[in-house]
């Protein structure tokens, strides 16, 4: 994400993580292009983060169900449309 943490929120996550996952530009503007196209979900990359991570494949989840939150709908129409088209099928 392109901005940081509050020192609360910092200490938050510091108490309760077990750990991180990182995903990088790509496998986030996957992750929007996909929900747009498999779910009919509009949702900007930052509130796409969960699904990207999931979708990684680095083995960092726990077998079972999962559970992404989705967030925002701030993304520019230009750029959902080339997210969207990038992924389908030619």
């Amino acid at each position: 994400m392109r901005t940081a943490p509050s020192e609360l929120t910092f200490a938050h996550l510091r108490e309760r993580l077990d750990g991180m996952v990182t995903v990088g530009e790509e496998q986030i503007a996957a992750a929007v292009g996909l929900l747009a196209r498999e779910s009919n979900l509009v949702v900007e990359p930052s509130g796409a983060l969960g699904v990207a991570a999931y979708l990684d494949g680095s083995g960092q989840f726990a077998p079972g169900r999962a559970v992404a939150v989705l967030s925002g709908g701030n993304l520019d129409p230009a750029l959902l449309a080339e997210l969207v088209t990038r992924g389908s099928a030619p």
